[in-house]
């Protein structure tokens, strides 16, 4: 199912000619087997709410990273707005908290949250990133979700009254 067995267009990740599609970049992110993970509690901010990101160390392999580094960069555009650097011991077949980002957003856009894991000596074990949105929740226009709140509510008012 991974790979195509013929110039067809379906599931595969990687095409008959055996050169990778871009689900093969995704998953390859995805299954990193050390991932700085993002934990966010939704996917949408207002200016002025206070943005609270954990950030965290998975390592899925049987050996350990001592003096590991943890290194994460918001931005917006190019515009760097925070960031940090910090050092622990990555052990064998692990997850830990690592840090938390708090940030109250003042213009609305795109947020990019970047996570870089490096072993002592600076090479790269894993990296991720994660993008958010500032949006005006007055203006239903700029919100994504409001079309599947507003079916939702309409849903609701059929079903209650029973």
């Amino acid at each position: 199912m991974f790979v195509e067995n013929w110039p067809s267009i379906n599931w595969g990740i990687v095409d008959y000619w055996r050169q990778p599609k871009p689900g093969h970049e995704a998953l390859k992110l995805t299954y990193q087997p050390v991932l700085p993970s993002i934990a966010w509690p939704q996917l949408t901010w207002t200016v002025g709410e206070t943005v609270e990101l954990e950030l965290w160390a998975i390592n899925d392999l049987w050996k350990d990273y001592p003096e590991a580094t943890f290194t994460y960069s918001l931005r917006q555009d190019q515009n760097r707005l925070k960031s940090s650097k910090s050092r622990f011991n990555l052990t064998a077949d692990s997850s830990l908290p690592v840090d938390k980002i708090f940030f109250q957003p003042q213009s609305l856009g795109t947020y990019t949250v970047k996570a870089i894991i490096r072993d002592r000596l600076g090479t790269v074990l894993g990296e991720n990133q994660f993008a958010f949105e500032v949006i005006d929740r007055g203006n239903q226009a700029n919100d994504p979700m409001s079309s599947v709140k507003d079916t939702i509510n309409i849903g609701s008012i059929g079903v209650s009254g029973s």
